[in-house]
């Protein structure tokens, strides 16, 4: 007998699954249509590499990420039943600071390495400050109902930014690393630091490198793999030292290399190199 719990779970992942099948239909359908009128609709992905993907398998690949958030719309007390839908590719590393790159359900990601964690642990995570209210954060947030100490801030906030500095080494660092710098008209270039991404010479923000190098700690770049109709699979890199940058881009450009069409910003990559 299903007690309300299970059975708000189970709802939630019908109605998820329902949605994602009516989209590939209409996926198939829009393939079907292109090529009856033989137009070209292709991504070219230079310079990540010399190939192009389907616009509409790109389209149909994300809307099925954003699909995959309805089922975390409930209470943090179901959230094992969704804790199955993922498997990890390779063990945790114990780092203090993961980074995480903008690829699947990257929110997910983020709730998978928290309940990795024995239950007390301390996390910073700091967003963007347009993001500090929305369902995702505060699905998020709920975690905080088993157990996990889960500190949210804004990037701009100069009094979280500089707690989360201080930090000990025990508390866990969630930080996303491939925000496009071009995207915000607000950032300067005291924000930016210049690397050389995807071959090309282009910005990335500094924010993560800093907090890196002020703190002397390792970190790992954590990637997320969305599969519609699967188990979705989370990856780690090897374990980077403070003073690697390279590497830790390095890591960056092979998760985002990986799956492209589930990374967020394939569309924006133009923006990184402004």
């Amino acid at each position: 007998m299903l007690d309300k719990s299970d059975f708000k779970c189970y709802f939630y992942f019908v109605v998820e699954m329902m949605l994602r099948l009516l989209y590939f239909f209409c996926f198939l359908l829009r393939l079907m249509f292109n090529s009856l009128l033989q137009t070209t609709n292709k991504i070219n992905l230079f310079p990540v590499n010399s190939g192009y993907i389907n616009h509409f398998e790109y389209d149909f690949h994300q809307k099925s990420i954003s699909l995959s958030y309805i089922s975390h719309n409930i209470d943090a007390k179901s959230v094992a039943f969704f804790k199955k839908r993922c498997c990890f590719f390779s063990d945790m590393p114990d780092v203090p600071i993961y980074i995480f790159t903008h690829t699947g359900c990257y929110y997910s990601a983020i709730a998978q390495v928290i309940m990795s964690h024995p239950t007390g642990t301390k996390f910073y995570l700091p967003v963007m400050d347009y993001l500090l209210n929305t369902d995702v954060i505060h699905n998020i947030e709920k975690l905080r109902e088993l157990g996990y100490d889960i500190i949210v801030g804004g990037v701009s906030e100069r009094r979280f930014l500089l707690k989360m500095f201080k930090q000990s080494i025990s508390t866990k660092i969630l930080i996303f690393s491939d925000v496009p710098p071009g995207l915000f008209m607000e950032s300067d270039n005291q924000s930016k630091r210049k690397v050389t991404f995807f071959t090309r010479n282009g910005c990335l923000f500094s924010g993560v490198f800093k907090l890196i190098e002020h703190k002397k700690v390792e970190s790992c770049v954590v990637s997320y793999k969305h599969n519609p109709f699967k188990k979705d699979v989370l990856f780690f890199s090897d374990k980077h030292k403070h003073s690697d940058c390279s590497g830790i881009i390095s890591s960056m450009e092979k998760a985002i290399g990986n799956s492209l069409k589930d990374w967020r910003y394939l569309n924006y990559i133009e923006f990184y190199y402004q």
